[in-house]
């Protein structure tokens, strides 16, 4: 594979829509038998254990632009960018991609993680989106895939010529 890395969209939109591909690792997360404190616990404490340079956070989501804002700004969210507005009762999700550099934002991480798992539970306070991370780690890109509150995957891909 050419060009692994975590601003390369096309290669990791391939590795999301393939549960397996030939030499990457992947992880499956089953999280349906923990209670919801729990699930949103394990997935902020796994995320936060990584240590990286720089990673990605990609999110789709499906309400108000104004909402996804508002809650970026409360959580002191400065490095985003906006690349597609949701437009409502559309298909077609909004996009909006969130840097980090060396550690992530925890409030953000329990904000976003327990209002998705919410939604995913027809809880109050909730959000409509579906989470994709993509860490590099120096020797290689970690992409994570919160698919909802049963769990998550998460891929790993070495990147050539570079060593731990």
């Amino acid at each position: 594979m050419k060009n692994i890395s975590i601003y390369n969209e096309r290669l990791l939109n391939r590795v999301f829509s393939r549960k397996t591909r030939r030499g990457i690792v992947s992880i499956s997360y089953d999280l349906d038998w923990l209670p919801l404190n729990r699930k949103i616990d394990f997935t902020i404490n796994r995320l936060c254990s990584y240590r990286f340079h720089k990673a990605r956070l990609t999110l789709h989501f499906w309400e108000p632009n104004e909402v996804l804002e508002r809650m970026l700004k409360e959580c002191a969210v400065d490095d985003y960018e906006m690349i597609r507005e949701y437009k409502s009762m559309r298909m077609r999700p909004g996009i909006v991609h969130i840097n980090f550099v060396n550690e992530f934002n925890k409030r953000f991480l329990k904000v976003l993680i327990t209002k998705h798992y919410n939604f995913e539970n027809a809880l109050a306070d909730s959000l409509n989106v579906t989470p994709f991370i993509a860490i590099d780690s120096g020797s290689e890109v970690i992409a994570i895939k919160l698919y909802d509150d049963r769990g998550f995957y998460e891929y790993v891909l070495a990147i050539p010529g570079r060593n731990k």
